[in-house]
């Protein structure tokens, strides 16, 4: 084959491939301008149905504003009912209610606020600050055995807890007598709490044994002095409050006037004098030969949050000599400190007095929170 031939049919050949190159991509283009036109007219037959209906949009709208309307009227509807609702007020007392637990049923029957007490034989009048809260009560042994009731009482607000008062009770009419209840017997009685007068959300617990955990309580109510304003009983408890500052850092000195924390107490010396002899209305006692009788008054306050418990915590001290208090001098002193219990933010005032040799020195007046413990606070009783 010649040159010119070759050169011919190379050419035909370049030729035919360039017409097969743009027939296929003149295909390629077509289906895809197809697919877009597609594309368009579907997308612009759905957006024609759309629009083509304008009930039907707007029932479609409508349906939404309809379903709002009916979630705000329910939100409307409900906030009316909170609106009507009054707000939720503490709980009164729960009279009448009986509730059980172990072998006991107990039933509160009434609950009153009172400043003073008395019975036939003896009289309580609450301390600064402090108010009487009477509960009466009625026991039921629903148990098959013998129980015993030993104090088995306390109110409680907030963290505080309040222990029964022995002088309070023994000073009220038809107290709760702690003895033994029969199976399908029970006893009513009144028990008291001296406490501050301010405590409020007040509530009866009664305990089945000190050694258990168990127990059921009753709603007191709110308390007749709690949340007031102004003067009077409630302020000054208020003002005595129990304080971590007040513990943390007690103020005054070690000498008459002073105050010093340990533990739960608080005590304040407010002063200091020596006798011969003393004598209250029922009793008179003079030192024997070589003594004197020294009398030191006191202020102790709780500022923990449990009951405490007086017991003879003072001596005096001078050298090495120790000096308990004196039981016939305390009894014949005015205003003697009584060793009973101490409920939470109340303090007791009172002369405590010591028989002493008239020739010692040095004295101090020590106070113990503890019998078995060997903390103490230390005040000088030197002029």
């Amino acid at each position: 084959m010649s040159t010119k031939s070759r050169i011919n049919l190379l050419s035909l050949s370049l030729a035919g491939l360039f017409l097969i190159f743009a027939f296929g991509s003149s295909d390629s283009s077509d289906s895809s301008d197809s697919s877009d036109s597609s594309d368009s007219s579907d997308s612009s037959s759905t957006e024609g149905e759309k629009s083509s209906d304008p009930a039907a949009t707007a029932d479609a709208a409508g349906g939404d504003e309809s379903s709002d309307e009916v979630a705000d009227s329910g939100s409307e509807e409900s906030g009316g009912e909170s609106e009507d609702t009054e707000p939720a007020k503490p709980a009164g007392p729960e009279l009448g209610t009986a509730k059980s637990i172990d072998s006991f049923e107990v039933t509160l029957n009434s609950t009153s606020e009172k400043r003073s007490t008395k019975d036939s034989f003896m009289d309580h009048t609450a301390g600064e600050g402090a108010i009487l809260r009477l509960v009466n009560v009625k026991i039921k042994n629903i148990g098959k055995e013998q129980e015993m009731l030993l104090d088995n009482f306390k109110v409680v607000s907030g963290e505080m807890e309040f222990g029964t008062s022995t002088e309070c009770t023994m000073a009220t009419p038809k107290a709760l007598s702690w003895d033994q209840i029969n199976p399908g017997l029970s006893k009513t009685g009144n028990v008291c709490f001296e406490i501050p007068a301010d405590a409020g959300n007040l509530k009866l617990v009664f305990q089945p044994s000190m050694w258990g955990s168990d127990k059921v309580s009753f709603n007191l109510g709110k308390g007749a002095s709690a949340g007031s304003s102004g003067g009077g009983a409630a302020a000054a408890a208020k003002s005595d409050s129990p304080s971590k500052s007040a513990a943390a850092a007690p103020s005054g000195g070690s000498g008459v006037g002073g105050t010093q924390s340990l533990d739960s107490f608080q005590v304040t010396l407010n002063s200091t004098s020596e006798k011969r002899s003393t004598k209250d209305s029922f009793m008179d006692h003079t030192a024997g030969e070589g003594a004197i009788l020294r009398l030191v008054n006191v202020k102790i306050k709780n500022i923990g949050k449990e009951q405490e418990m007086l017991l003879d915590n003072f001596k005096v001290v001078s050298g090495e000599m120790e000096f308990g208090t004196s039981t016939e001098c305390t009894m014949a002193t005015p205003k003697a400190l009584s060793w009973d219990q101490i409920n939470p933010g109340l303090s007791k005032t009172g002369n405590v007095c010591f028989e002493i040799p008239a020739d010692a020195t040095g004295l101090k007046l020590v106070f113990e929170a503890s019998m078995w413990g060997s903390k103490k606070m230390t005040f000088s009783l030197d002029k």
